[in-house]
């Protein structure tokens, strides 16, 4: 119950009461939180159980409810509301009718809406006051908002990502349950309804099965060994890696359970659902059970484990609002065995589980990926009737930040959207551009990109890294105590991910104001821009450099490399744009040069000329940006530097790959020696960029070991195991030597 009675109310103007029911904590977390928004607003707030409405005396009072509770309760003046239809997690604002006594109704469709309303309420008063404020009606454009996490759990039960730093890092706090507050309380703020937890094999951690009870783990576990897999994500466990466990915490079973029965349990409170997906067939954490569990698909012994793995799992958690399944890595290729496998283990699982709980709705999303979609469909078609069957596509696009159109969802004339009929589908949204900086930031593209999704088709999306952990972040050079959360430090980009996809058309105006709040000491609307200008490059770059650099170990953008080693001017040269964007490659431009052909498409050189613009507007935006004392500002400031610096980088090393190329495809001697000469006057300025670029990132992140840029199979591993910006400048030097040396 909060007791605010310390605070005294009264009539003077700058008093406002929020009035709810105090039991419901989604409401308690909400009115906290817009107390805190208002107490910075120099308004004096107390916190009151909705009962107290008739007689408090506040110049304003701010009611929070739901529509079922406004119609059963006695809310002065509410009966003469007009409200219209709305989804669920709708909202509605209306001052009281009845007489001009301060009085506003927040009023959801549910809790969550109710939340969301209030939240959003705060800001409009922050920004604007209370005499300004307007009705208001918003209901979600996505139904499903959310985020991926690839949960590192154990050791023993890895998740796809295990063999980076953050991973490693991050698997105390999987276990703790202020880590889960604080990350949930941050989701709620950012709109983001859907917390989706990926795992190869999360069973042995997370479950007791009656007829298998020595699959279950006690304890939490890591190892010092070096995890070195190969991209199907066999190897995440290995006997050298179990001979070097080291003790988290200690925990048995039945705590694991109660843990994330509570993480649900909060996540449900601030208006989240909870899914867990896997790959398939993974079998990490068994290996000392003695059941002799294969991964083979005929080995009906292990798919019984998994089918009563399934059932116990949705029995046990009954607030799990989904599982996600794909025909995955460690599966045998063949659709027909694999589909089957699939369903007698997690199909049959969820029957028997919703068989003996009448009450219970479940849904299960098919993954895409591996697997054949009639048949997948045609297989699952008797699932449980109160079991939803949807689907989901990897990707939207493997790197979210380079075109505003999801792609690969509307390739070959839309077939897949086609064949998925009238089930729904679910968008996976890569976010494996940035592991050091703040970027992801310009509403303008996120705005776009939401509005090309196939919205009449979709339930939502998650989105997050494959190749990073979004836990708490570690390469700090100066961190916080703890160590800050990720979903913190990129607030700003999930920010603008969760209002724009619960309403596309919010104007940039709440977004400069939410600045000004973060940052009252600066001017917000230069730094909006120069953070959405700073987020435009690695978008940029994206689609002019993107052939066979579309997957995550293909290209990292930060570090201009990828599991393959740095991307020097003959990958510039050779990998093509992006279909569809308007661009045309260098040797295709170079081609109509030698013709005589009229390019009408993006060039090379209007490319580099974009992404000089860009930068130069961004540092002349942040000469008049000072952190003072904040830090977070200043490490604000810092990464949207780092990121200018990175795009005249980019600017000269495109420019410096086209004279490259037009020196090996020149005859004439005299224009052969121009470009050459022009290719490594471009080239040196690169470095020089990178030089600084590299300066700015050593002064704030550590170098480290990123997951996809590590991989066993031979000839794959580059020549360092951590990504160290600073020692990839001798390869940034390389292409200086490869144009000295054109003849």
């Amino acid at each position: 119950m909060i007791q605010d009675n310390h605070i005294a109310t009264g009539s003077g103007e700058k008093t406002v009461a929020i009035l709810f029911p105090q039991e419901v904590s989604t409401f308690s977390f909400t009115a906290r939180e817009m107390k805190k928004k208002l107490e910075r607003a120099n308004f004096r707030v107390t916190l009151m159980d909705v009962s107290h409405l008739s007689s408090v005396s506040a110049a304003y009072k701010i009611v929070l409810t739901t529509r079922a509770d406004l119609a059963a309760g006695d809310y002065p003046g509410s009966q003469g509301f007009t409200l219209p239809v709305s989804k669920p997690e709708g909202y509605s604002i209306r001052k009281n009718p009845e007489k001009d006594d301060g009085s506003w109704y927040v009023i959801g469709s549910d809790k969550s809406g109710a939340m969301y309303g209030g939240l959003d309420f705060a800001d409009e008063i922050q920004a604007s006051g209370l005499s300004a404020l307007c009705e208001v009606d918003d209901e979600p454009y996505l139904a499903s908002r959310g985020i991926k996490l690839n949960i590192p759990l154990d050791a023993r039960t890895p998740s796809y990502s295990d063999s980076g730093d953050s991973a490693q890092a991050n698997i105390g706090n999987m276990w703790d349950m202020g880590f889960w507050h604080e990350f949930l309380n941050e989701m709620a703020k950012c709109k983001l309804n859907t917390l989706s937890l990926w795992n190869l094999h999360p069973f042995p951690s997370m479950v007791k099965v009656p007829s298998y009870p020595n699959a279950a783990l006690n304890d939490v576990m890591k190892t010092t060994a070096i995890l070195n897999p190969d991209l199907m994500a066999r190897g995440m466990s290995t006997p050298e890696s179990l001979a070097d466990l080291q003790l988290v915490k200690k925990m048995t079973i039945e705590e694991k359970i109660d843990f994330w029965r509570a993480v649900m349990l909060y996540a449900q409170d601030r208006g989240i659902d909870t899914y867990l997906f896997t790959w398939n067939i993974f079998i990490y954490g068994t290996e000392h059970s003695g059941y002799d569990f294969t991964t083979s698909v005929t080995d009906t012994h292990t798919q019984d484990y998994f089918r009563k793995s399934v059932e116990a799992l949705i029995s046990t958690y009954p607030l799990l609002k989904g599982i996600g399944i794909t025909a995955g890595e460690n599966m045998s290729r063949d659709s027909v065995p694999d589909e089957t496998w699939l369903y007698n283990a997690y199909g049959k699982g969820i029957q028997d589980a919703l068989s003996q709980d009448e009450n219970r709705k479940f849904r299960l999303i098919h993954r895409i990926q591996f697997a054949n979609i009639s048949l997948a469909l045609k297989t699952f078609s008797n699932l449980h009737d109160r079991c939803i069957l949807e689907t989901s596509f990897k990707y939207a696009q493997a790197h979210v930040y380079s075109s505003v159109r999801p792609g690969y969802v509307h390739e070959h004339d839309d077939a897949y959207l086609r064949d998925i009929g009238g089930h729904k589908t679910w968008l996976t949204l890569r976010d494996d551009d940035y592991y050091m900086f703040r970027g992801g930031s310009d509403p303008d593209f996120i705005r776009e990109f939401v509005l090309q999704m196939p919205h009449a088709q979709m339930q939502g999306f998650y989105l997050g890294a494959d190749g990073y952990t979004w836990g708490r972040e570690y390469i700090s050079m100066n961190p916080d105590s703890p160590q800050a959360l990720v979903l913190k430090k990129r607030w700003y980009s999930l920010m603008l991910w969760g209002n724009l996809t619960y309403n596309p058309h919010v104007k940039d105006d709440k977004f400069i104001h939410a600045l000004q709040r973060k940052f009252p000491t600066i001017q917000a609307g230069d730094l909006f821009t120069a953070w959405a200008k700073a987020s435009q490059i690695i978008p940029l770059v994206n689609r002019f450099h993107n052939e066979k650099c579309q997957m995550d170990f293909e290209w990292y953008p930060e570090g201009c490399t990828s599991l393959f080693g740095f991307h020097d001017i003959d990958r510039f040269i050779r990998s093509a744009p992006q279909p569809g964007e308007g661009i045309i490659g260098i040797p295709a431009y170079v081609e109509n040069l030698k013709n005589g052909v009229e390019t009408t498409d993006d060039t090379p050189v209007s490319v580099a000329e974009r992404l000089w613009e860009i930068t130069g507007q961004c540092i002349h935006l942040l000469q008049g940006l000072k952190a003072a004392d904040d830090k977070e500002l200043d490490e604000t400031i810092g990464d949207i530097r780092a990121m200018a610096s990175l795009g005249q980088y980019y600017s000269r090393k495109i420019l410096g790959a086209l004279h490259t190329c037009m020196t090996e495809k020149e005859n004439d001697t005299n224009r052969k020696n121009s470009h050459k000469t022009q290719a490594i006057q471009y080239l040196e300025e690169a470095s020089a960029h990178w030089r600084r670029y590299a300066a700015s990132v050593s002064g704030m992140y550590q170098p480290q070991a990123l997951t996809r840029m590590v991989a066993m199979e031979k000839g794959l591993i580059p020549p360092f195991r951590q990504t160290d910006i600073s020692a990839l400048q001798k390869e940034v030097d390389l292409d200086i030597e490869i144009a000295r040396k054109l003849c």
